[in-house]
């Protein structure tokens, strides 16, 4: 499978740990390499920063603002095994991914009822 392919294969796919939890879906895809030359990719970008650079420019500028700018990189080498889903050797704590899922659990547990 060539370099384009494969960035287009996991695109939007769900994420799992090394321990089968769900950790988000990569929303996009870093390449290294010359243009007309050979590239590779390098790492996935997760996060709904990487996603809306992925839009119309016009769109971009506008929601930008408005969007959580933390993406995680996870480098290539990480990656497990690239199926319906993308494995990953790491845990996602390990690689930085639940850090909003542990921000909204600290927030939820101060609300009366939620738990």
């Amino acid at each position: 499978m060539d370099t384009l392919d494969l960035a287009l294969t996991v695109l939007d796919r769900q994420l799992v740990d090394s321990q089968g939890q769900r950790c988000g879906r990569v929303d996009d895809v870093e390449l290294s390499g010359t243009l007309g030359g050979a590239s590779e990719v390098t790492s996935l970008l997760v996060g709904q920063a990487a996603a809306v650079e992925r839009l119309p420019r016009w769109l971009t500028r506008m929601l930008r603002p408005l969007t959580p700018q933390h993406v995680v990189a996870i480098a290539w080498d990480d990656v497990a095994e690239v199926s319906h889903v993308v494995k990953l050797h790491q845990t996602a704590d390990q690689l930085g991914l639940n850090d909003a899922e542990r921000r909204a659990a600290r927030w939820l547990a101060r609300v009366p009822g939620a738990r």
